[in-house]
């Protein structure tokens, strides 16, 4: 910038001065010089232009910020605090890309904006990338708890209880009651718990199953069938029947109704 002084003029300025006679001692970096004997010629340094008010040659400071516009991180606006987050160089106030990563892609299309992926990989495709993200294998059903490792993946369940222990969330668990036998019959409905008997058979209808029943009992009579002398007739007092004729062998409640043939004996009175 070239200023005109008159020699009436007095200008101090980075040690340099010209009082209208003297030029004063000066900068190596400005080389002012008397051009006749009404004027001088003063060169101001690259980036300051000549202010009047000031009288000499200041820095130039388009958006009045404070901060020079060689220095200044948005010359064209104001930011006297410079902020620079993304540490680009262009201040915040007029950067129309922050990238915080530095990663080339702006932070407000970034799916890891505070790490950085150029790739912007999303294996799950939950907008959050595989950089940053705690489930890369996802969150089907929005629980928090990732894919992987939920007990029951598509159903909300954040708790994961799973009361029988079985690996399956009791929020999708058709055995909530578990299956220790693993016969396919939920624990609250198998007759025989902890026994292997997928088919249910309960011969006596007793709620017990057959592969778990100490006593079959099919007449119901609360004697097993196995010392049931009427198995199949119901007959609790196992009591035997006397025919008035003593000749007449002894014979049960089922042989008297026909119901069964069992062993009999003749029974002989003796008398004295």
């Amino acid at each position: 910038m070239v200023a005109d002084l008159k020699k009436s003029d007095t200008l101090n300025l980075n040690g340099v001065y010209f009082d209208g006679n003297i030029l004063g001692a000066y900068q190596s970096s400005i080389t002012p010089t008397i051009s006749s004997g009404e004027c001088a010629i003063l060169y101001c340094e690259e980036g300051e232009i000549w202010d009047p008010t000031q009288g000499g040659c200041v820095c130039s400071d388009t958006d009045g910020d404070g901060v020079c516009d060689s220095a200044d991180n948005c010359p064209t606006t104001y930011n006297p605090d410079q902020a620079d987050i993304d540490g680009d160089g262009i201040g915040d106030v007029c950067d129309t890309c922050q990238d915080l990563d530095q990663d080339g892609v702006c932070d407000n299309e970034d799916n890891c904006p505070a790490m950085p992926n150029p790739g912007q990989e999303d294996a799950d495709g939950d907008g959050v990338g595989d950089a940053c993200d705690d489930c890369v294998s996802g969150d089907a059903d929005g629980d928090g708890v990732c894919d992987d490792t939920g007990n029951c993946v598509g159903t909300y369940n954040p708790g994961q209880e799973d009361t029988d222990l079985d690996g399956i969330g009791d929020a999708c668990d058709d055995c909530v009651s578990g299956d220790v036998d693993g016969d396919g019959v939920c624990d609250d409905t198998d007759n025989c718990v902890g026994t292997f008997n997928p088919n249910q058979e309960d011969t006596d209808h007793d709620g017990i199953g057959d592969a778990c029943d100490n006593c079959l009992d099919v007449d119901q009579d609360g004697v097993c069938d196995g010392v049931d002398n009427c198995p199949s007739t119901y007959n609790p007092d196992q009591l035997y029947t006397m025919r008035m004729d003593p000749a007449m062998p002894v014979i049960t409640a089922c042989q008297a109704m026909g119901t069964a043939t069992v062993s009999v004996t003749t029974r002989t009175t003796v008398l004295l």
